[in-house]
């Protein structure tokens, strides 16, 4: 239920009590994606946009694999990624990791390399290495 009004977030309204769980994990990922260029999301500013409450927000995401800011730090990374592939160099790091809000450009080397194996200076010459016939 709405803390404000007394009635339930829409999709929630709609949803059986074992849907709840999946559906605000489905409409927090969506708001995520959306507002993930957003400096300020958080999971207070997600809770409060979903009117539920944060413990049921991080319980939402419990069976998911992430946590609520690693989603959101998966998603930076991914544009990154798509702006790294973009620009073509590996000089532009430090300015594609102050764009997707990672602290500094060893925080956003060491989260890329957890995900796409290399850094983005070897994933870029391995990138270009394999367009060249």
């Amino acid at each position: 239920m709405s803390r404000s009004s007394g009635t339930a977030h829409p999709s929630i309204a709609r949803s059986s009590s074992g849907h709840v769980t999946r559906d605000i994990l489905r409409e927090a990922k969506a708001l995520i994606e959306r507002r993930v260029e957003d400096p300020d999301i958080s999971p207070i500013f997600i809770a409060q946009t979903l009117d539920v409450s944060l413990r049921t927000l991080h319980r939402s995401f419990s069976t998911s694999g992430h946590s609520v800011m690693s989603f959101v730090r998966r998603c930076r990374l991914q544009r990154a990624h798509e702006d790294l592939i973009d620009s073509g160099e590996a000089d532009k790091v430090s300015e594609i990791a102050a764009r997707w809000f990672f602290s500094d450009a060893s925080h956003f080397i060491r989260n890329f390399k957890s995900i796409y194996g290399e850094t983005p200076a070897a994933y870029l010459r391995d990138l270009e290495g394999s367009r060249i016939p």
